[in-house]
C-alpha cells in the first residue's frame, strides 16, 4: 500500500506541474485575443489623432474665412469713403459751376437793363440817361 500511495503522490506531482506548465504557455485564442486588444488601442489612439487634426484644421479655416472677411469689410469701407468724396467732388463742381452761371447770367441781365435804359433815353429826349449805380449780378451775396 505505500506504493500505491506513493505513486500517487508522484501521479499528483506530474499533473500538477504539468498544469502549472500550461499555464505558462499561451494558446493561440489567447494571442488572438491580445492582437485584438492592441489592434483596437491602435485605432482609438489613431482616431484620437484624427479628430484633434481635424479640429486644428477646422480652426485654421475659421480664422483665415475670419480675416478675408475683415479684410473685404476693409476694402468695401474704404471704397465706399473714396465713392463719398467722389460725389462730393463732383456736388462741389456742380455747385460751383452752377454760381457761375449765376453771375453771368446776372451780369448779362444788368447789362442788357443798361442798354434798354440808355435807348430809352435815347427815344425819349435824345439825351442819355442818368447814370445809376450799377446793379449787382443775380447771384452775387446770395450764400451758395
Amino acid at each position: 500500500m505505500r506504493l500505491q500511495g506513493f505513486g500517487l503522490a508522484i501521479g499528483l506531482a506530474v499533473a500538477a506541474g504539468l498544469g502549472l506548465a500550461s499555464c505558462k504557455q499561451q494558446g493561440s485564442a489567447e494571442k488572438a485575443g491580445q492582437q485584438i486588444d492592441q489592434a483596437m488601442e491602435e485605432a482609438k489612439q489613431k482616431a484620437a489623432a484624427a479628430e484633434e487634426k481635424a479640429k486644428a484644421e477646422a480652426s485654421a479655416a475659421a480664422e483665415q474665412a475670419s480675416q478675408e472677411a475683415q479684410a473685404a469689410k476693409e476694402a468695401a469701407g474704404e471704397a465706399a469713403t473714396a465713392a463719398g468724396e467722389k460725389a462730393a467732388g463732383a456736388a462741389e463742381a456742380a455747385k460751383e459751376a452752377a454760381g457761375g452761371a449765376m453771375n453771368a447770367a446776372g451780369e448779362k441781365a444788368a447789362g442788357t437793363a443798361e442798354a434798354t435804359k440808355e435807348a430809352a433815353g435815347q427815344a425819349a429826349g435824345g439825351a442819355p440817361a442818368p447814370a445809376e449805380a450799377p446793379a449787382k449780378p443775380a447771384g452775387e451775396g446770395a450764400p451758395q
